[in-house]
């Protein structure tokens, strides 16, 4: 592979993407844009690339969201001004859709990413925050090394996957939701809470009985499928996993949070599609709100599925004011 040099831009989840010269890249909410951003902060149309002519090419950001603002380097860019990015720039979209640029060949690219430390940026609330269109004509991705993320189907045959295998798989993949499996004599039923098993039944017996025929199981077949429990406590799921199962499932409800030790409200959350639009947490409303719910470990919370007429003026805090977010608007599919 050659060691020529590319200009990268690289998602806060430390994905590496070649920007093409001779040609613009589009940053926003708006499905058509080249990189899409699921934030309710994020313009449809918020910013974008242009690359400059010379030697070598060079690329110019330009902020079309006088609104929320784009910034480089924490350094926020002048209404519908623009500027020349250069290498270890951080690009930020409003406060938390993040990029940086990087001008390095494909043999460094990878340390390059972790020197700057772009994955740290992963254990913010908005894991999932920025949504990328994957299969874009406007867009190379470079072949990368890294060894696939550990996915777990929604169905299979446990003669292919083994009851063993697939115990690995749900807690390699954090599984939270109902797994039912038949082993040729009996149905079984599990429930798993970030991987790990916290009720379950087959036949008469409770939860070690359906462990114990799953591991067994060689033949049969099972079923998979996340959910979001209707009540628990932080101390079984940790908040920032609930909040990413919340986005991952689309959900739209109501999340309700509880006080440790008692039933007391403290806080609630109004999610449509996956996306947060009010958020109310003590005396936090807001993004506020929504972070320190995040870091919650303690305490409990109570889910309500909701459609989204029946969300329809309910969009309120527990202090009935409405929360800072910006109204997010349609999100972008997937």
């Amino acid at each position: 592979m050659s060691d020529e040099h590319e200009h990268f831009l690289v998602t806060s989840a430390g994905e590496a993407f070649v920007l093409v010269a001779g040609r613009s890249f589009t940053f926003g909410r708006s499905a058509s844009s080249d990189f899409v951003a699921r934030s309710s902060e994020v313009s449809r149309e918020h910013a974008r690339l242009i690359s400059l002519a010379g030697e070598p090419t060079s690329w110019l950001l330009e902020n079309l969201a006088p609104r929320n603002g784009t910034f480089v380097n924490g350094e926020r860019l002048p209404d519908k001004g623009a500027r020349r990015l250069e290498h270890g720039d951080r690009i930020t979209l409003a406060s938390n859709t993040i990029f940086h640029y990087f001008f390095t060949s494909h043999e460094e690219i990878d340390r390059v990413v972790d020197h700057f430390g772009v994955d740290e940026l992963t254990t913010q609330w908005a894991l999932k925050d920025i949504e990328l269109k994957k299969e874009s004509r406007q867009v190379s991705r470079p072949p990368r090394p890294d060894t696939p993320a550990p996915t777990l189907p929604e169905k299979g045959d446990l003669a292919a996957t083994r009851g063993t295998q697939l115990l690995g798989m749900i807690q390699a993949t954090r599984f939270t939701g109902e797994l039912t499996f038949f082993n040729g004599t009996q149905e079984g039923k599990l429930r798993f809470a970030v991987g790990d098993p916290v009720a379950g039944a087959i036949g008469r017996e409770g939860k070690d009985a359906a462990l114990a025929a799953l591991r067994a199981a060689d033949h049969g077949n099972y079923r998979a499928r996340k959910q979001v429990p209707e009540r628990a406590s932080f101390d079984l799921i940790p908040a920032i996993d609930l909040l990413i199962l919340l986005y991952d499932l689309r959900a739209s409800g109501v999340l309700s949070l509880f006080r440790p030790g008692d039933a007391a409200l403290a806080g609630r959350l109004v999610l449509l599609e996956g996306l947060c639009v009010s958020a109310g947490f003590g005396r936090a409303l807001g993004r506020a709100a929504l972070e320190a719910v995040s870091e919650l470990e303690q305490g409990g919370f109570a889910w309500e599925v909701k459609t989204a007429d029946e969300l329809d003026g309910q969009l309120m805090t527990p202090r009935a004011k409405r929360e800072a977010l910006d109204d997010p608007g349609p999100p972008p599919g997937r």
